[in-house]
């Protein structure tokens, strides 16, 4: 079983692996005139998972806080299973990146991002789907409303028009 200290230290992993991936864009992105728009989408893919990396630290840190009720909506090995694809992911974007790093940047750059545009595009939507499903379970856990009870069959109705 996964515990909550185990998992905060992965998160601190990744937000250390987001910040070099966010660092090493944003220097790729400022030194390269015209650069491809495939590097703005994952530098922004970058920015928004290190806001849901963040908020996850800090959910993790009182997590003891979390009412009982909402920490049996949410499995904690779903979480580690989101964390481990997105380590996956920063991986797999640290060996792309790589490959500009010590190259100048001329049309040739342009040319090597066009070539991996499959990807890049690819590698946007993991980072997507990783950022959705942490937010998810953040949602559930973070959520203040009162659980629905078994017996109160229309709660899901009293919900929509709660929103309206």
């Amino acid at each position: 079983m996964a515990d909550p200290l185990s998992i905060a230290a992965g998160v601190a992993g990744l937000l250390s692996l987001s910040a070099t991936a966010y660092s090493a864009l944003s220097t790729f992105l400022a030194d390269t005139k015209n650069a491809p728009k495939a590097a703005h989408d994952i530098l922004l893919e970058v920015s928004e998972m290190r806001l849901a990396l963040t908020s996850t630290a800090d959910l993790l840190t009182t997590f003891h806080g979390v009412p009982r009720v909402r920490k049996k909506m949410v499995q904690l090995e779903h979480l580690v299973l989101v964390l481990t694809q997105t380590f996956d992911t920063f991986s797999d974007l640290r060996s792309l990146l790589a490959r500009f790093s010590h190259i100048p940047q001329s049309l040739w750059t342009r040319i090597k991002w066009a070539w991996l545009q499959s990807r890049t595009n690819d590698m946007v939507k993991r980072l997507r789907s990783h950022k959705a499903s942490i937010s998810l379970v953040l949602n559930i856990l973070q959520w203040c409303g009162d659980p629905p009870k078994s017996r109160d069959r229309y709660w899901g109705y009293e919900l929509i028009f709660w929103f309206h």
